[in-house]
């Protein structure tokens, strides 16, 4: 879809209000052409040629035509600050609903700080485009009108004006290229910085440990040279270009005004047509000048439309202007409440020969068979590569099953992606991502409960005493990405986020890698021994081997082991290796030891 269509299907949206803005808008323009008109009967009836009306009556008519352009400016200013603002809600409202719909191997690799840029600065720039189709209109028409008014003054002097006109649009098509290969750098180097900024924020306890602040540093500098040199070029071409815009009209004013100053002594020209003349000569020039820089602008846009469509590969361009409730009046929609139906209630989760192979590699996961029982605590475990987290994305739909099928109480799951959510399922990854908000609006997100359920489902993520600790407690911004907090409090927030959701189904990755032996313990004994939980988790901590009702054991992405603890530590070679890593005793005392224990 080029710019012009997305455009025009924009537009659309909010049609009548753009239709009254442009027309409010054009008007606005154009009523200037009666001012210079009534100025130049004003020197007819001083130079005595023709008296149509007295002089206080055509000043009355300018104090009347100033009235009502300040009407008009106030309608175009209302006007458009509801279209921009409903425009820029839909735009960013079907780019985030894209993003949060789409497959996670389907997702952009942009940074964060990137993604923002695209939100931000590209969104806004499709916008400044549609607001220059409003600007030019005004623009032609205006410039129409008067051209057609000075042609009937002296035809010849007005066709002088086709000469900065084509000189102009010479120029512009030579630099468009230019224009939109120095954009795409500047948008492209804008995003290096935020998305680092992003990055620098959120790793830093990693920084602090290696001491690496100065590096950091540098690379920030080094970061911004870059952008300042991209943007001192893209600004200092299109200076050039609405220089040399200017210049070029300004040159053919002087060179009319000459030819009108001859006209003017050889008797053909009056004074009032002089004035007239002069008047209008002043505003096409501009007018010629701000339609030169359209072609530049829209340049900016295109390219800002394609970086929107790459956050998304593989949809439709037209779904970023998916007509829906943008709610820029009135109340705002109330939070969805997480209703749960008989359907819902899990009894088992079924998976039936399962595949996923990532592309150009032959790392996956390969033919998964297993079942999740109510009230029972499944773990996955295995090597480092051997395929964990890729089974709970597959099996969740972030990552796209290559062939088999997953049943919920012995129906087929057609759509994982769209299924496993609350309150069916909710899921915990590896590393929890935070807003920079406070405890309580991220384990809530805009839901409203009870105190006395906010207060159990912080017990149950062992997050009270932490809460305590802290100087404002769950009300606490804990800053971008939960710098504020440890790793384990970012784990138990998501953990305490998930648990709000009272799913039928926890899905933990790897809890263990920010949790102390003696926290995840009290976290499981808690989840199972005062509520009906089933969990799926990725772990290889004792504790919770020992606790499971069956483990999973994962060799290269298959299932090379499936029982429980006691069973496999005598059968499974890949469970014993894991069990025993850096210990020193022997693998048969530990082994009777867990007999004797159960």
């Amino acid at each position: 879809m080029n710019i012009n269509r997305f455009i025009l299907r924009l537009v659309s949206f909010r049609k009548w209000v753009f239709v009254l803005n442009l027309l409010a808008f054009i008007l606005f323009s154009t009523l200037t052409l009666g001012t210079g008109y009534i100025v130049s009967r004003i020197f007819q009836n001083l130079t005595g040629d023709i008296n149509y009306f007295g002089i206080n009556v055509l000043l009355a008519l300018i104090l009347g035509i100033a009235i009502g352009r300040i009407i008009l400016n106030v309608v175009c200013v209302y006007s458009w600050a509801i279209l921009n603002f409903a425009y820029l809600a839909l735009i960013r409202s079907n780019l985030l609903k894209r993003m949060t719909n789409q497959k996670k191997s389907k997702l952009s690799s942009k940074s964060s700080g990137e993604l923002l840029n695209v939100f931000r600065d590209d969104a806004n720039a499709v916008i400044d485009y549609l607001e220059y189709w409003v600007d030019g209109s005004a623009a032609f028409v205006y410039t129409l009108v008067a051209l057609t008014v000075m042609f009937t003054i002296d035809p010849m002097i007005t066709m002088v004006i086709i000469i900065p006109i084509t000189i102009i649009l010479v120029l512009v098509k030579y630099y468009n290229k230019k224009v939109e290969r120095l954009y795409s750098e500047s948008r492209e180097a804008t995003g290096a910085v935020t998305g680092f900024i992003g990055e620098a924020f959120s790793t830093v306890h990693a920084v602090k440990v290696a001491s690496a602040e100065k590096n950091i540093v540098d690379h920030f500098v080094k970061l911004n040279e870059e952008r300042k040199r991209i943007s001192i070029k893209s600004t200092m071409l299109q200076s050039l270009i609405r220089t040399a815009n200017t210049n070029v009209s300004d040159i053919a004013i002087g060179v009319i005004l000459m030819l009108v100053a001859s006209s003017l002594r050889n008797g053909t020209f009056s004074v009032a047509d002089f004035v007239l003349f002069t008047t209008y000569l002043v505003q096409v020039s501009g007018s010629i000048s701000e339609m030169g820089g359209f072609a530049a602008i829209k340049k900016s846009a295109e390219a800002s439309l394609k970086r929107m469509n790459q956050v998304i590969p593989d949809h439709h361009p037209g779904e970023l202007i998916e007509y829906g409730d943008v709610f820029m009046s009135g109340s705002l929609p109330p939070v969805v409440e997480l209703d749960k139906k008989q359907e819902d209630i899990l009894e088992t989760v079924e998976i039936n020969e399962l595949n996923f192979q990532y592309p150009n590699s032959t790392n996956g996961i390969k033919n998964i068979n297993l079942t999740l029982k109510r009230g029972s605590l499944t773990v996955v475990t295995g090597q480092i590569g051997s395929g964990k987290s890729t089974l709970l994305q597959v099996v969740l739909g972030l990552l796209r099953k290559d062939s088999g099928e997953i049943k919920w109480n012995n129906s087929v799951i057609d759509d994982p992606n769209t299924f496993f959510i609350p309150p069916r399922c909710a899921y915990t990854p590896q590393v929890p991502n935070l807003f920079s908000e406070t405890i309580r609006d991220n384990i809530l997100l805009g839901q409203t409960v009870e105190d006395e359920k906010l207060q159990d489902v912080l017990r149950l993520a062992v997050l009270e005493k932490d809460i305590d600790n802290l100087e404002n407690g769950i009300n606490t911004v804990i800053g971008a990405r939960g710098a504020k907090l440890s790793g384990g409090q970012i784990q138990r927030v998501s953990i305490a986020r998930m648990l709000m959701t009272n799913s039928e189904l926890y899905i933990f990755d790897d809890i263990s890698s920010a949790l102390d032996l003696e926290t995840e313990q009290t976290l499981w004994s808690r989840l199972f021994d005062e509520s009906d939980s089933t969990c799926l988790a990725v772990s290889h901590r004792k504790p919770t081997l020992q606790r499971a009702d069956q483990i999973i054991v994962l060799k290269e992405g298959e299932i090379s082991a499936i029982g429980k603890l006691e069973d496999l530590l005598h059968s499974s070679e890949e469970l014993k290796h894991i069990w025993f890593k850096d210990h020193n005793t022997t693998n048969e005392m530990k082994i009777k030891e867990v007999g004797e224990s159960d």
